[in-house]
Formats: C-alpha cells, structure tokens, sequence
C-alpha cells in the first residue's frame, strides 16, 4: 500500500532538580541558629533559605554558595517557631524544598538580683 511519512516527535523532557536533604538544626539560641543540610548528588550553584515564624510574618531569605551546606540564620525573635526550607538553585531551575521546623530559646530573666535564701 502507499507509504507514509510520519512527523517527528517533539518531546520536551526535564528533569527534576535532586533536592537537598536532611534538614536539622543546632545551636539555636533566642536570635539565632545554625541549620544544616545533605546536599544533592548534582552540583549545584546556590541554596536558598526561608524562614518565616509559623504565627505569620514577612519571610527571610538568606542565599549560600552551592559548597556550602550549613548556614547561621539571625535576627530571630526569641520564643518563637520558626518553618525553615531550603531549595538547591541552578542557572533558573529550582529543587524542591527540604523543610523543618525550630523554636529559638526564651529570653533569660535579665537584671535579677540574687538574695541568699535558705529552706526553714
């Protein structure tokens, strides 16, 4: 019979960014703390961080080099529960986030004066 010629196939195929991992956090005073992650088997060329406090507020965003995999997130407000996500960036692609969670201590009491009590 008669011979026909098909179109060529267009796909458009990508591939999803691997995603950092294994978020964990330390060192978490009242205004600040360390969070950590297991970067991508891909090279990467940026992680961005967001935190925003869980009761609402504007979000912060800190950006480290793609070697990096820790940064010192600061100026948090002490007693406070903050979500935390960080994504891997390369050219304009982006990973999906790893997310955790971390409250910052409580104020101490500052500016007490210690009396020396004893039980009776």
């Amino acid at each position: 019979k008669g011979r026909h010629k098909s179109k060529p196939a267009r796909v458009k195929a990508s591939i999803a960014m691997d995603s950092p991992k294994e978020i964990m956090f330390s060192d978490i005073t009242e205004k600040a703390a360390t969070v950590r992650w297991r970067a991508p088997t891909a090279q990467v060329e940026n992680f961005r961080i967001t935190y925003v406090p869980v009761t609402g507020g504007p979000p912060s965003m800190v950006t480290v080099d793609g070697t990096d995999t820790e940064t010192r997130l600061v100026r948090l407000t002490p007693g406070v529960e903050y979500h935390v996500s960080v994504i891997a960036m390369k050219g304009f692609e982006e990973s999906d986030p790893v997310s955790g969670s971390l409250i910052t201590a409580l104020d101490g009491p500052s500016g007490l004066l210690r009396a020396n009590s004893t039980d009776s």
